[in-house]
């Protein structure tokens, strides 16, 4: 009788460890459109004007993966990859044409260079400029247009 007692013990400690694992591990609740842009104006407000550094990763200098992978990682407690090649291949893909607010968008700036962004509203991504810093940028300049390469939905 104590083994048995035991057994269902131990398949009742399991089934409680499950379901506190998969509440854990649920996705968090749906944020609206403004939500994700006002998260994103903080983490903006936080990293405006910090420059460019290859490799960085602080408000002292920052790459644009660098800057997505925090950003994502503070704003939406959402890990992302950190080099650009992987994050193009991160969420699900989305076409120009029904961007969101939070998705990525992909460019291919040289051989074998890519660059990321975040999309906001009204047409502006925010991302990591090799020449100005962290900015915000309209996403219509011919520049940007010509060199689009995807977009990314990771929330």
């Amino acid at each position: 009788m104590k083994n048995v007692l035991s057994a269902l013990e131990c398949r009742f400690h399991v089934f409680i460890l499950l379901i506190l694992f998969a509440t854990a591990c649920a996705p968090s609740r749906q944020l609206s459109q403004q939500q994700v842009e006002r998260e994103l104006l903080n983490q903006f407000q936080r990293w405006q004007g910090t420059p460019y550094r290859l490799g960085g990763m602080s408000t002292t200098g920052v790459d644009c993966s660098a800057f997505i992978l925090l950003v994502y990682r503070d704003a939406f407690n959402v890990e992302l990859p950190r080099n650009t090649g992987d994050q193009l291949r991160a969420g699900k893909p989305v076409s120009r044409r029904k961007l969101q607010i939070g998705d990525l968008v992909f460019f291919r700036t040289g051989n074998n260079v890519m660059h990321v962004g975040i999309v906001l509203s009204n047409g502006r991504m925010m991302h990591a400029s090799t020449s100005n810093g962290v900015e915000i940028t309209q996403l219509n300049q011919e520049y940007w247009i010509r060199r689009f390469i995807g977009a990314r939905r990771v929330l």
